[in-house]
């Protein structure tokens, strides 16, 4: 995932988490941190188009099945950018 780089300051303690799970999935500790603004910002966008109107114009149902379409189009992205 090459792309500008951005000094970003986090805690000493974040950051060597970050590391050894990077290590753990054979990354890069950028690319994992990259990975993560990732999921939280499609996470954000998700949450914010399930309840841009009223809760209740969705049903149960509903929810469940938007919920269900975003967790495969979300792994199925990833998959792609593990791909490359």
């Amino acid at each position: 995932m090459a792309g500008p780089k951005t000094p970003v300051p986090l805690d000493a303690a974040l950051l060597r988490r970050a590391q050894a799970r990077a290590a753990e999935r054979g990354w890069d500790a950028e690319d994992l941190i990259e990975e993560a603004v990732r999921r939280y910002l499609d996470l954000d966008d998700f949450m914010d188009r399930a309840w841009s109107g009223s809760p209740d114009d969705l049903t149960e149902v509903e929810s469940l099945e938007l919920a269900n379409r975003e967790v495969h189009a979300m792994r199925a992205e990833r998959a792609s950018r593990q791909q490359r």
